[in-house]
């Protein structure tokens, strides 16, 4: 899962980010460690759409180029089969015995 922040502000999302990550991990999503943050976002992008800020665009591309990577280490795992969430397996561990 990849994951934008941006604010009017200097913030940038930062802390709904966090928040988001603590819920994609509880979902059992894979959350990326890079994420872009982007404050004061009403300046953060030139008239044509293009990011303002080199490092911007080099943060996006990385941040696409990790998800790529993640979908497709993902997708070979997933189709070896799906493994289920931990408390399941607990519980029906618990159960059998």
């Amino acid at each position: 899962m990849a994951a934008v922040g941006y604010s009017g502000g200097l913030g940038g999302g930062i802390r709904a980010l966090e928040h988001l990550v603590q819920i994609a991990t509880e979902v059992e999503a894979v959350p990326l460690r890079s994420t872009v943050v982007l404050p004061v976002v009403d300046k953060a992008f030139r008239d044509d759409g293009e990011p303002a800020d080199a490092m911007t665009e080099i943060s996006l591309q990385v941040l696409l180029d990790d998800l790529a990577w993640w979908a497709r280490a993902l997708h070979d795992a997933r189709a070896a089969g799906e493994l289920a969430p931990g408390r399941i397996r607990a519980r029906l561990a618990a159960a059998a015995s």
